[in-house]
């Protein structure tokens, strides 16, 4: 239970800097990386929500899931909700296709907002229960 407890505090520090990073590739034009990154900061931080309010690591990794998963043992208010789908956004960021550099910066804006949405969601829930 310590290991999973510690690993949670790793996956939630992690987090931040993965968003941090985000952050500054957005602010730099590198729409794709922001994109990924902010996927992966969610993650992270949900992943580190689940351990600490379950004592179980996650067995899934699609936000989604995760959030559905989180729901039943802790409310999910709707603003998180709301970025359930956000890996539309980092594919319309990274596609292959030919997206306007506009629709890029705007999908990678929105990946970014959702991950600090969630990321702070995660900080208060947790700093609750501390």
């Amino acid at each position: 239970m310590e290991e999973l407890e510690e690993l949670s505090e790793h996956w939630r520090e992690m987090a931040k800097r993965v968003l941090a990073d985000a952050k500054r590739s957005l602010s730099n034009g590198v729409y794709d990386a922001a994109a990924v990154s902010s996927w992966i900061a969610a993650n992270l931080a949900l992943s580190a929500l689940f351990i600490k309010k379950t004592g179980l690591e996650p067995n899934v990794n699609a936000i989604p899931e995760l959030l559905k998963a989180i729901s039943k043992v802790v409310d999910v208010p709707d603003q998180v909700k709301a970025c359930k789908d956000m890996e539309k956004h980092c594919d319309k960021a990274n596609s292959l296709d030919f997206v306007p550099l506009g629709e890029r910066r705007e999908a990678a804006e929105k990946a970014v907002t959702c991950a600090e949405v969630i990321l702070s969601y995660v900080e208060g829930v947790l700093e609750e229960g501390d």
